[in-house]
């Protein structure tokens, strides 16, 4: 927690932080989608900038979602048309910058007879959406466009969800919208981008106190989690974007705290091995079975070998690392799924992973007693209730408007600290891996180039997860064949992506590796063989003990719901801690 009146650190001699200045301009605090962004805001319009994260980055809150980029229709029963206009220009704003990572998704909900779900209702609203959305195609390759919405028949629904059909539903509202294949590296790309402009980044790194002096914020103290060791960093201004986690800091609970009620919701998604629609396909799950008043719109997302289900939300008082999902919640949502599709009879052990976040609310429904979210993400200055001067906080509200947060961000910042920055340039600049103009082309291109050596399945997931970078990555397996192999218990990842993380992407636990730098565990737990492969390439790299290698696979296990693991890999895991 940050302390109001912090102890003269140590300065750290890590060789990690060789590259600290003596003096920033700012200190974005938080590795989120929201950090992230705001690091790559600052560093493209010519601040100096160091982002500190004190896990990994994208590893919280911003690896827990859908994976929708939302466009914003649902703005449309409140006739928002300035959040749809924002949110339709940051979607096509991440087509565009991550064409690897972000692409068209087909959106589906049924119609029903009662006019506000009817046939006519839902489409005057898409036609009404698409006007809005006139401009959503602009500087977009083909393969990259948004589809407009149209109705289709009762039949469609039959051919993709067979016992909706007994529930009174007429036809079906079908749009597109669009979904990012890899969540935590567009988080990360963001990151990355920013350090090719002279940014530094650094996880497992906390803020622990702001330096304050005449009632000014002049750095914070950091924490390297892994020395313990203490050391200073300055800067005229520090920025928060630690979302949930703001809530345990000192300053935010004694300036903003006391005007709020509750204000955090646990939001959490099922990973399910099953796959339900070639569509995100919404549903309302049987009112029988949900408590009275709760009329929530869940949706079934295909992704990867099988789709994420949610969202649910629940309100929350415990710290934000107490993102735990009870079992009467996940029975709950398990009868509340089958309801819809009594046909797929999912159980527990088709869910392979939880997703659990926390969100900004505004409150709880007094007629439903569910958290309402906060409608619109905030920007406040400490300065402005009272705190030291060069204090921010961001609280963000939907990971697709994040780029845009950050330009309003940055620009108040600037604008307090009287500082001239550059124009932004973030909505058009491609991303780490995303300078591909066609992205059709540029696949098509690589399964030619190497297609034949390696495996088409190899070449699809390696430009779906680095865009651009498979060339480098290739590189490594044209210089040593061994790393042009699978990795052991996989059937598309080669060792070559291990080698190239490790080297330039920020690498220091097995979870890392496995779930935010590669894709290779973020649907399910991976092979047996492909976790010792791992551990066995990071000590090699970093030169891990027993006690450090047993760490980082317990570690590495509790991301995953405990039906999931195989005994056999928990007795192993107790074996290696029983030799160390």
């Amino acid at each position: 927690m940050f302390k109001l009146n912090p102890d003269k650190p140590t300065l750290d001699p890590s060789s990690r932080f060789a590259g600290l200045t003596p003096k920033y301009d700012l200190i974005v605090v938080g590795g989120g989608i929201y950090g992230a962004a705001a690091l790559w805001e600052a560093a493209s319009r010519g601040l100096s900038v160091v982002l500190l994260e004190k896990a990994d980055f994208g590893c919280r809150t911003s690896a827990n979602s859908l994976k929708i980029i939302h466009g914003g229709l649902r703005y449309l029963q409140d006739a928002d048309f300035f959040r749809m206009r924002e949110s339709i220009r940051e979607r096509r704003a991440l087509l565009r910058i991550a064409p690897h990572l972000v692409a068209p998704l087909e959106c589906a909900i049924p119609t029903y007879k009662s006019l506000a779900r009817s046939k006519i209702a839902l489409r005057l609203g898409l036609l009404l959406y698409d006007l809005v959305a006139w401009d959503r195609n602009r500087g977009l390759d083909d393969s990259r466009h948004i589809g407009k919405g149209r109705i289709l028949s009762r039949s469609t629904v039959g051919a993709n969800a067979p016992s909706l059909i007994d529930r009174g539903v007429t036809g079906v509202a079908h749009w597109y919208d669009a979904q990012v294949f890899n969540s935590e590296r567009l988080v990360l790309s963001f990151i990355l981008s920013a350090k090719t402009r002279g940014a530094h980044a650094f996880n497992y790194t906390a803020a622990r106190n702001y330096l304050v002096e005449h009632n000014t914020v002049r750095g914070v103290v950091a924490e390297d989690q892994f020395t313990r060791k203490h050391f200073e960093i300055t800067a005229d201004a520090v920025l928060d974007c630690t979302g949930p986690w703001a809530y345990e800091n000192d300053w935010f609970e004694r300036l903003v705290k006391p005007n709020e009620g509750p204000r955090l919701a646990r939001a959490f998604n099922f990973v399910v091995r099953r796959p339900f629609s070639n569509c995100a396909l919404g549903f309302r799950p049987a009112p029988e079975v949900v408590a009275e008043g709760v009329n929530r719109l869940l949706f079934a997302v295909p992704w990867r070998d099988g789709a994420i289900i949610g969202t649910w939300y629940a309100a929350n008082s415990d710290s934000p690392e107490a993102m735990v999902l009870t079992d009467n919640e996940v029975k709950s949502s398990l009868v509340q799924i089958n309801s819809v599709f009594p046909s797929v009879g999912l159980t527990r052990d088709d869910i392979t992973l939880v997703h659990v976040g926390m969100l900004p609310i505004d409150g709880v429904s007094e007629k439903t007693g569910e958290p309402e979210l906060r409608r619109k993400s905030r920007i406040i200055d400490a300065h402005g209730l009272g705190g030291p001067a060069g204090l921010f906080w961001v609280q963000g509200v939907k990971y697709t408007t994040a780029r845009h947060v950050a330009v309003r961000t940055i620009d108040r910042i600037a604008r307090n600290l009287k500082k001239t920055v550059a124009r932004s340039i973030s909505a058009t600049t491609p991303l780490y891996g995303g300078d591909i103009e066609d992205f059709d082309a540029f696949l098509n291109s690589r399964l030619a180039r190497y297609g034949e050596k390696h495996g088409r399945a190899v070449i699809e997931r390696l430009v779906r997860n680095y865009g651009t970078n498979i060339d480098s990555i290739l590189e490594y397996a044209a210089r040593k064949v061994e790393l042009g192999l699978l990795i052991p218990g996989t059937s598309d990842a080669i060792r070559a992506e291990l080698e190239f993380v490790m080297d330039r992407e920020i690498v220091y636990t097995l979870s890392d590796v496995l779930l935010r730098r590669t894709d290779i565990g973020s649907f399910s737990l991976p092979a047996h063989e492909t976790i010792d492969f791992c551990v066995g390439m990071l000590t090699q790299r970093y030169g891990w003990d027993r006690d450090t290698q047993v760490a980082n696979m317990r570690s590495f296990l509790g991301h995953y719901p405990s039906w999931t693991i195989d005994p056999n890999l928990q007795a192993k895991v107790l074996k290696r801690q029983s030799e160390v």
